[in-house]
């Protein structure tokens, strides 16, 4: 026991020590638990992207694989329901303050032909000179979103606050997601009409604010593509696109009350819709 003990003890002061490093260009720093203020859900509103950017991105603005999707913070962990699902175990967070100027170039991609990226270029109000306060999470799988950032600069995902209950997430995909956080009281909204929602399937969704924001992910993406199809006048291509959401849809009725496999039936479809 005294062994398991040790050997945690050592990982997390590892983990610590990289939030220092890629915080050492900023003062005032602090490690602690998981704030208060984001223990619960946030909802992503918006998905930005760097305007400015001629590189070719994974995703797009306000994209329906990412808008919609949900964040869970708590003392224990980080989930998500992103493609990506970052997994997050027993949070180690991390305030920092650092210039929005130097947080942006040495963190967010840009090709050799793109000027710095600012938070102008996300559509941010944050202005670049400005000292913001930043936060970094180390978990016990590494640091939160490792696979983020530049070599050399600031790596990893981070959140810098916009508002009491909104915050903005780096993302996968050079993307910066808009968080809001869910209040106790906030109803799920789909794309249908909850009042008339008959099938089990459809009152499952309706019972839960993840589920019903990826429904209006999946009929935005489908809307689009069909808008798409026809403007490309190809009438076998639709037909078989409708015939195949046709066949989704008795696939994802199967699921029942079944809300992890609804989930990801409809992440699967998104994929599929954005992959054709």
């Amino acid at each position: 026991m005294k062994a398991t003990k040790t050997h945690t003890l050592t990982f997390f002061s590892l983990l610590i020590m990289i939030l220092q490093a890629n915080a050492c260009h900023a003062s005032n720093n602090s490690t602690n638990s998981m704030p208060e203020q984001l223990i619960g859900q946030w909802l992503v509103t918006d998905v930005k992207i760097n305007t400015n950017s001629m590189r070719t991105q994974e995703y797009h603005y306000n994209d329906p694989r990412l808008a919609g999707r949900v964040f869970t913070f708590s003392r224990g962990s980080i989930t998500d329901n992103t493609p990506e699902s970052e997994k997050c175990t027993t949070p180690v967070f991390k305030k920092s303050r650092m210039l929005a100027a130097d947080l942006w170039t040495k963190s967010m991609g840009a090709t050799a032909d793109d000027a710095p990226p600012t938070p102008y270029d996300y559509e941010l109000s944050i202005k670049k000179q400005s000292e913001i306060e930043v936060n970094f999470f180390a978990c016990i799988e590494g640091l939160y979103g490792g696979a983020l950032g530049i070599p050399e600069g600031i790596e990893g995902a981070w959140l810098v606050s916009l508002d009491t209950d909104q915050f903005a997430l780096r993302w996968y995909g050079e993307t910066i997601l808009i968080l809001k956080k869910i209040s106790q009281d906030q109803m799920p909204v789909a794309s249908f009409n909850c009042s008339k929602a008959g099938t089990e399937t459809e009152k499952t969704i309706c019972g839960s604010i993840a589920l019903a924001a990826y429904d209006k992910s999946l009929a935005k993406a489908y809307i689009s593509t069909l808008k798409h199809l026809r403007l490309e006048g190809d009438q076998n291509a639709l037909q078989q696109f409708k015939q195949s959401q046709k066949d989704w849809l008795k696939r994802r009725n199967a699921c029942g009350k079944d809300i992890k496999c609804l989930q990801k039936i409809m992440q699967d479809r998104l994929n599929v819709i954005f992959d054709r």
